[in-house]
């Protein structure tokens, strides 16, 4: 990756370009050698904004690299009105009786999705 002339690095990068990718690590991440082996790739249009840094210290024969990325919590979601039937607070006698008034049992609408919306309106207008 440090070098720009080796062929397999200019066929990463351009790999990268064509997947719109960006990668950050601008220092070396090896010794000896000096070579960039480790690498923190986003996609070039993400709000991460790594902060990519090397440890002083290492353990092997390479640094460590830390990635302090951006990150900003999902907004919540909008509030949502729901509402609901009391089922046990229903005189279930009472609204079969004010079913049977209706359009529903005399002349039922000839779809599904007609006779589930007559259904709908008709239940939420009774008491």
């Amino acid at each position: 990756m440090d070098n720009p002339s080796d062929i397999q690095a200019a066929s990463f990068l351009a790999l990268l370009s064509d997947a719109d990718l960006t990668q950050h690590v601008a220092f070396s991440t090896q010794e000896p050698g000096n070579h960039t082996l480790d690498l923190v790739i986003t996609s070039s249009d993400s709000s991460l904004n790594p902060n990519v840094v090397r440890a002083d210290t290492r353990s092997s024969d390479h640094y460590p690299v830390f990635s302090y990325l951006n990150l900003s919590p999902a907004p919540p979601p909008p509030p949502q009105a729901l509402t609901f039937r009391r089922l046990h607070s229903v005189d279930h006698d009472a609204f079969l009786d004010d079913l049977k008034c209706t359009q529903l049992i005399s002349n039922p609408p000839g779809s599904l999705s007609a006779l589930l919306d007559s259904y709908d309106s008709k239940s939420s207008q009774t008491p």
